[in-house]
């Protein structure tokens, strides 16, 4: 008599999901309080995601900084632009942030963004 090996395969592992809240940031590193308090209401209403911030300039970790830590542990990335107003520099330089989400999906060996929400320009 053989003995058969009746073990079950293994299922493929949950897709790892994070949220990166993407704010413009400043000088003064209180500015970003209230975004890091959305972060931990977030990460405790969101237990399967990952939440984390960025920032266009001034503070740390930049939305790249963010996006590379966060690429080789996770099959999905969204970015959620936290821009309070439009103006100056901002306005003339990028896209409207408020109303554009980005989500990264893991393909292979690299991300592909895609825009979930349509820009009002």
């Amino acid at each position: 008599m053989t003995a058969t090996n009746h073990t079950a395969p293994h299922p493929e592992p949950t897709p790892r999901r994070a949220l990166v809240l993407f704010a413009h940031g400043a000088r003064n590193p209180e500015w970003a309080e209230p975004l890091r308090y959305a972060q931990s209401v977030l990460s405790e209403r969101l237990p399967d995601h990952t939440v984390t911030v960025a920032f266009l300039e001034f503070l740390s970790p930049t939305l790249t900084e963010a996006v590379m830590e966060l690429a080789p542990t996770h099959s999905e990335i969204v970015i959620v632009p936290w821009f309070v107003a439009e103006g100056g520099i901002y306005s003339a330089t990028y896209p409207s942030w408020s109303t554009i989400w980005l989500h990264a999906t893991r393909r292979s060996n690299s991300l592909v963004f895609r825009q979930l929400a349509p820009s009002n320009r």
